[in-house]
This record gives C-alpha cells, structure tokens and sequence, in this order.
C-alpha cells in the first residue's frame, strides 16, 4: 500500500475512475505505522491551566534529558501508547 496524491487523479483519470477514487476508503497514516497522536497517547496528560491545545508528555524525559514536553494533541511519535478505552 502507498499513499497518492488524489487531486492529481483527474490528470491521468476519466471521470469514472475519478468518482471511485473519492468514494474508497482512506487510511490514517500515523495509525498505519502503528503510532499514536498524542491526544490518544496514554504518556500524554492535559494539565488545568495549560491552553487547550497544549498536552504534556509525560514519558518524553525517558527519551532525552530535556524533562517533560509540551505537545499539541494532534502531535504523535513512535513511542506512544494508545489509552486503553
């Protein structure tokens, strides 16, 4: 599997093969890899006092020594752990 530009579809496409393009399923390339966003991670906690958009990741000091990061919650990486539901 590999991800395609689909705007680009009508250049190479008829209309028919166009409209099933835009009918077919897409994927979510960060679950794909097998990562997280950061909103979905369990590392990451919303602290009272923070801006909406604005996470701290808990688990980020264990990567380097700069201590805890601020992330966004559509930020993601490859050490996340999805919060079990």
């Amino acid at each position: 599997m590999r991800l395609v530009d689909a705007d680009l579809a009508p250049v190479y496409l008829n209309e028919g093969a166009c409209e099933q393009i835009k009918s077919m399923p897409t994927i979510d390339p960060v679950h794909a890899a097998g990562a997280c966003y950061c909103g979905e991670c369990g590392y990451c906690i919303h602290q009272p006092g923070l801006k909406s958009v604005e996470w701290i990741c808990i688990e980020w000091h264990n990567y380097c020594d700069c201590g805890p990061k601020i992330v966004a919650p559509n930020d993601f990486c490859n050490y996340g752990k999805r919060k079990e539901n």
